[in-house]
């Protein structure tokens, strides 16, 4: 049993994705038909999925995590280059992806990396000091995902980037943070955590456009349910950089409204999870089907509502960050 985002599952099952990567972004199949196929004798299903850009990896998801049956309002994330999302519960779900770009996974990052051991995951402000947590307790070596949230928060917090986004030089910095920053030639900071680990003023753009994708794409679907973050009953988050991922500083950077942060909880890899239990439970198999056709797939790229919000969430200063 496979289970992948539409293209993969597409690749995987000798199909061709070309229709998937220009508007209206139409795939050849929603693997809705239950047909298996046959690669090396071995009989092969495909999870179906919801649209080009919301696949079976979400809906193993939401079948791994129960929120197919679960009662009240309830957000599912799974984010990386593409942040895929769903809000709802029992009777049913508004579905939608954002193009976060890589630099949730440590790409297109000055010292960015994968989330694997000398990553930076966490960093603190310890009396006049950084302290940094590393996968692994190796020696840092870059900064992963989740450690480069939990650094610009903190970097937010101590006044080092403003609220347009510009990590400050030196001179315009506060003075207890003067020893971690030098100067670029555009006038820019660049924020060390040691010589060799480093946030440059362009990444902090970048993770800026990331989250002010995500934050929007939320806001729609919340729109689309006429509902705001004060009643969602819990916030689930999936995947590799879910997984340590400081929920309180994505929300400290405009990623994710403040009122779900003390909601959210963990699911690991439950694309997995929801693959191990449709191949060996046939009813579960069934529930796969029965949440695909309980989702209704927002197609963001001319959505006036996403055009409004992603510019509006770019900012840092709180009360720019108006989720409505």
């Amino acid at each position: 049993f496979v289970v992948g985002n539409t293209v993969m599952e597409h690749i995987f099952m000798g199909l061709s994705p070309a229709g998937m990567a220009l508007a209206p972004f139409k795939p050849l199949t929603l693997f809705m038909e239950k047909t298996p196929v046959y690669i090396k004798n071995i009989k092969t299903f495909a999870a179906p999925c919801v649209a080009a850009y919301v696949g079976g990896d979400v809906l193993a998801g939401l079948l791994s995590s129960g929120l197919g049956s679960r009662e009240g309002l309830n957000l599912f994330l799974d984010i990386g280059t593409n942040g895929e999302m769903a809000l709802g519960g029992e009777r049913g779900f508004a579905c939608c992806a954002v193009a976060s770009g890589p630099a949730f996974e440590g790409a297109g990052i000055s010292c960015g990396m994968a989330g694997m051991p000398g990553a930076v995951k966490t960093v603190k402000w310890k009396e006049n000091g950084f302290e940094m947590e590393t996968i692994g307790g190796e020696e840092p070596r870059g900064l992963c995902g989740s450690g480069l949230i939990s650094l610009l928060a903190l970097m937010l917090e101590l006044g080092a980037v403003d609220e347009g986004g510009r990590l400050l030089p030196p001179e315009e910095a506060p003075e207890k943070l003067h020893a971690w920053l030098s100067e670029d030639e555009k006038g820019n900071g660049c924020f060390h955590l040691t010589q060799d680990v480093y946030l440059s003023a362009g990444d902090v753009r970048q993770l800026q456009l990331a989250k002010a994708a995500v934050a929007a794409g939320i806001e729609v679907l919340m729109d689309e349910l006429g509902t705001d973050a004060g009643d969602i009953d819990r916030l689930y988050i999936a995947g590799g950089f879910g997984s340590r991922l400081d929920v309180r500083a994505a929300a400290d950077i405009g990623m994710l409204p403040q009122e779900l942060a003390d909601k959210a909880e963990v699911l690991g890899n439950s694309a997995l999870s929801g693959a191990a239990m449709a191949l060996l439970d046939m009813d579960s198999r069934e529930e796969l089907y029965r949440i695909q056709k309980k989702c209704r797939y927002i197609e963001l790229s001319g959505d006036a509502r996403f055009n409004r919000a992603f510019p509006a969430h770019m900012m840092f200063k709180e009360d720019e960050l108006e989720w409505n």
